[in-house]
């Protein structure tokens, strides 16, 4: 599992990446809506994280650490440290990330993943995607101008859905 490229170290891209959620079924239309709210909403009732790890995800990258000094990537997912993620590559910290007061759910302090578009990736050792009929990936991108929060559902059978900000 990589995120910012393909684990085969192909169809990188450049941008940014921030708190990416590996589920291990399909959330609901209401659980993404509900992620989403809490990172934008101006008065959230539960921080985005709670929201996020309510619904018990195998992985949570934050993606806080900055990259040129720590190696790790720290899961805070139900899987705990096994499912920690390597920083390979060009894969550095960037100071763009969805923060408060735009994004209350978040830290003033939050930072993202930067990615360069040819090298740069966060990967685990684990087979997250492996023999599981369904699944939900959960995050915070921006490439080029736009922010997006997506999350996939794989029940839904559609490409990949998101809200562009």
């Amino acid at each position: 599992f990589a995120i910012g490229m393909r684990a085969d170290n192909s169809f990188g891209w450049s941008g940014q990446a921030d708190e990416v959620a590996f589920y291990p079924d399909a959330l609901t239309a209401d659980q993404v809506s509900s992620h989403y709210s809490a990172g934008i909403g101006a008065s959230p009732a539960t921080p985005y994280e709670a929201v996020v790890t309510a619904d018990h995800p195998l992985a949570f990258w934050r993606l806080n650490e900055a990259a040129f000094t720590a190696p790790v990537a720290v899961n805070s997912g139900s899987l705990g440290a096994p499912a920690n993620g390597s920083y390979r590559g060009g894969a550095s910290d960037a100071s763009e990330a969805p923060r408060s007061p735009a994004f209350t759910g978040f830290e003033d302090d939050n930072t993202s993943l930067n990615l360069d578009g040819t090298s740069g990736f966060v990967g685990t050792a684990l087979s997250l995607l492996n023999s599981r009929p369904a699944f939900t990936i959960s995050g915070w991108v921006r490439r080029g101008g736009d922010q997006v929060y997506c999350g996939q559902n794989t029940n839904s059978h559609k490409p990949g859905q998101g809200v562009k900000r």
